[in-house]
């Protein structure tokens, strides 16, 4: 006679692809803690009236609510309507982000690249074309200028920029008129500063 005992085997381990999966869960639940800890909009709103120097009162009537509904608020007693949030923008044209979190909306990684590589783009193109005849100081200068003129994602301008660059160099202004007045020419950028 055969004795037959079923073996018990443990739960199956988890493969790699679940794991992975468990983890990237974990983490967006933890990134959503996070945010949520930082969303401290009742400070914003003293923040705001503070930075503004009015009273509990004064914002109570701005915002078309009793004082003590207000006090609720700034001691984040009672949730902030959307209706008075969208008054509050709307009266100190306030950033939104920085009324929640307390800090600006911060730059996209990829929007703060391209200014980056616009004024990448701008420093070899006149490094290249100038060479020695534009000093470090200036290479910054027009860079950046470059960067702020540019929009996220854009290329930048650099026949334009070449342009301004040889007339600045050249003492020509940068705005021809009509008349053939071209008017004195903006000072260069200081180059002592290196």
């Amino acid at each position: 006679m055969t004795n037959s005992t079923a073996y018990k085997f443990g739960p199956d381990r988890p493969s790699e692809v679940e794991l992975e999966l468990e983890h990237e869960i974990q983490l967006r639940q933890e990134e959503r803690e996070h945010r949520l800890a930082r969303c401290r909009p009742h400070d914003g709103l003293k923040r705001i009236r503070k930075d503004n120097k009015r009273s509990q009162a004064e914002m109570a009537n701005l915002l078309g609510v009793s004082r003590r509904t207000y006090q609720d608020f700034e001691n984040g007693k009672r949730a902030i309507p959307s209706d008075v949030i969208a008054l509050i923008h709307g009266h100190f044209d306030c950033d939104l982000h920085q009324l929640f979190t307390g800090s600006p909306m911060p730059t996209p990684r990829t929007e703060r690249a391209s200014y980056a590589i616009a004024a990448l783009n701008a420093f070899f193109t006149l490094q290249t074309k100038f060479g020695e005849a534009i000093s470090l100081d200036q290479l910054r200068h027009y860079a950046t200028l470059t960067a702020e003129l540019t929009e996220p994602g854009e290329e930048p301008e650099l026949l334009w920029l070449l342009e301004l660059v040889a007339r600045d160099l050249s003492g020509l202004s940068r705005f021809a008129f009509a008349d053939g007045d071209y008017g004195p020419s903006p000072p260069a950028p200081d180059s002592a500063q290196g």
